[in-house]
Formats: structure tokens, C-alpha cells, sequence
């Protein structure tokens, strides 16, 4: 068998995908730096001339191709990108190797459509079964290895905290470890602290973030969190919004502790999945008095009504709150 010169990388785990990928790019050339293009930014037509024109030089190259589902309607434009992909690839450029990455969660081999038929009869076809489960998958040793290979050190309780917040998603818990570690690289440890610090959270985490912050009167962290907010483009009335909404919330788990109500039915009501963030709310609410809160909540309202009748800097309006003892 001669020379394969395309492959298609086929799995619906982007982390996944990207790992059979590094295996297949030491398997080739090692000295070629691969050129990568993803059709999400980048039309098919704007590689042509790298595709058809390595041919005038001996030097070999290896082009990755990803979101190649954007060319899989056949319409308009789209429709002269499939048939310049089809002619492609039944004669591809020699010198260049050709690696395709499809996020399609089926067995395309059993999937007979035009587009899977060419990929299938063309290329290479590399089917990623999630054989490493996610639900067997080891996340603790994987992000062990991952931290000592660069010479840091990771807690366990770390470890359990990136597991709690990202799940079972591998391509964005392995993304934003990557993260932690670069902002860590100096100080050879990554703390528990710098998990919270870093780690991209849903809009209502980050508000209780916020909110936690701003009622444990530690306004450095309230006010970082809040111009995450506005860069985020969230506009200042929703800012208030949400902290009132997470202040209810305490006050919520604060009768619910009193009245011993069993942590399911908070997690229900609170809408949460993970008993860790149940632990640190119920550890916010009993440090907070009620009256306390509450006159914080007045305060909230009467901000909410003057950013609504007062558009003057309503930016500086919630940060000057937010610096309140």
C-alpha cells in the first residue's frame, strides 16, 4: 500500500479528537510544523491555493482541516467548496498530507449521505469510540500527570474542584487547566484559590462569586469580578439583578439550614448540581446576619430604581455600592 495522504479523525469528544490527532502528527513527519485552518473562521476556498499550490516545491506539508461540517450543505458557495473537497481529494497533492478532524457523534461507515460516502471512499477514516468513558475515565491521574509534567504541584481538593465545576466535558476542562497552569508556571503550586480565581463559571456562579465577595466586605475580589462582568458586556442593571437574586438566595439556605431541610431540596431550588457549591453557600449563609443582608438588599433596590430613572455612569453607580463597608 502506498503513501496515505489524507485522514479523517472521526469522534464527538473535541479532547479526544485533539489526542488522536497529536498521536497521528508524531506518527508522520515530526520536523513538519502542520498548518491548521478552521472552516468556522476560515472558507475552504481561501486553502485552495495552499492545497494546489504546495505542488510547485519538494518540501512536504501537513494541513489539518477543522468544522469540516461547514461545507456539509450543499448550497450556494457551500455547493463549489464539496466539489472542489471531492475532486481534491480523489487526486490529492502529493506532498501534502491531509488531516480532516469531523465532530459527528455517529459511525459514518453506517451513514451513507453523499458527504460521508466521500470522506469514507477518500481518506483514511480514524473512528474515536469514547472508549475512555468519561464516566471511567480517570480525571484525577490525567490532571496529576498533566501539572507534574510542567513541575507544579495540585491539591487534591484542587483537582476535585476543577472536576466539580467543568464535569465530565474533557476539551474544556483540559483548556482551562492549561489556563491555570500558565498563570502557575512561577509559583510551582496551584491552590484551591486559584482554581476559584480562574476558572470560567456560569453567569449565576460567577454572581455568587460576586455577591460572596461583596458581603464578606472583601472589595479587591467584588470589584474584579465585576469588571469580568462588564467586559463580558453585561450591562449594569442585569449586574444588579443577578446579586440581588444571589442575595435571596443566601437568605434561602439560611431558613433552610434553620429548618434543617435536607440538601436536595435546597440544590432543587437553587438549581445546582454540585454539593460543593452547596457546601461553600451554606458556609457563606451562616457567617451573614439577616439583618445585615437585608439592609443590603434595600440598598440593592434603591440602586436598581435609580439606575432605571438615572443613566449617568451607571457603571461607577454599582461599583461605588460594591466599595460599601
Amino acid at each position: 500500500m502506498g503513501k496515505i495522504n489524507c485522514y479523517t479523525l472521526v469522534g464527538s469528544e473535541k479532547f479526544l479528537l485533539k489526542k488522536e490527532l497529536d498521536k497521528l502528527l508524531a506518527s508522520l513527519n515530526e520536523n513538519i510544523v502542520p498548518f491548521s485552518y478552521d472552516l468556522e473562521n476560515t472558507s475552504l476556498s481561501e486553502l485552495e491555493s495552499e492545497l494546489d499550490s504546495a505542488s510547485l516545491f519538494d518540501d512536504e506539508k501537513i494541513i489539518i482541516i477543522e468544522s469540516i461540517d461547514k461545507i456539509k450543505e450543499f448550497t450556494d458557495v457551500k455547493y463549489r467548496e464539496f466539489n472542489y473537497l471531492k475532486n481534491y481529494l480523489n487526486k490529492p497533492n502529493p506532498c501534502i498530507t491531509l488531516i480532516i478532524l469531523y465532530n459527528y457523534k455517529g459511525n459514518i461507515s453506517k451513514d451513507l449521505t453523499v458527504f460521508h460516502s466521500l470522506i469514507t471512499s477518500f481518506t483514511k477514516v480514524i473512528q474515536i469510540e469514547p472508549k475512555e468513558s468519561n464516566t471511567n475515565f480517570d480525571f484525577t491521574s490525567e490532571i496529576t500527570n498533566r501539572v507534574t509534567e510542567r513541575n507544579l504541584t495540585i491539591s487534591k481538593e484542587s483537582i476535585n474542584l476543577l472536576i466539580e465545576y467543568l464535569g465530565s466535558n474533557l476539551y474544556m476542562l483540559f483548556n482551562e487547566l492549561e489556563k491555570i497552569i500558565t498563570y502557575c508556571i512561577e509559583k510551582k503550586t496551584i491552590t484551591h484559590e486559584d482554581v476559584l480565581l480562574l476558572i470560567d463559571k456560569p453567569l449565576e456562579e460567577k454572581a455568587y462569586e460576586l455577591t460572596g465577595a461583596f458581603l464578606k466586605k472583601d472589595s479587591k475580589k467584588a470589584l474584579r469580578v465585576y469588571h469580568d462582568f462588564i467586559l463580558a458586556k453585561i450591562r449594569p442593571l442585569n449586574i444588579v439583578s443577578l446579586i440581588y437574586k444571589a442575595m435571596n438566595d443566601i437568605i434561602y439556605v439560611k431558613k433552610a439550614i434553620y429548618n434543617n431541610l435536607p440538601d436536595e431540596i435546597i440544590m432543587e431550588y437553587l438549581n445546582i448540581k454540585k454539593p460543593g457549591a452547596l457546601y461553600y453557600r451554606k458556609q457563606d449563609a451562616s457567617k451573614i446576619k439577616n439583618e445585615w443582608i437585608s439592609s443590603k438588599m434595600k440598598e440593592l433596590s434603591k440602586l436598581d430604581i435609580s439606575l432605571k430613572s438615572n443613566s449617568v455612569n451607571p457603571e461607577l453607580q454599582v461599583e461605588l455600592f460594591l466599595l460599601k463597608k
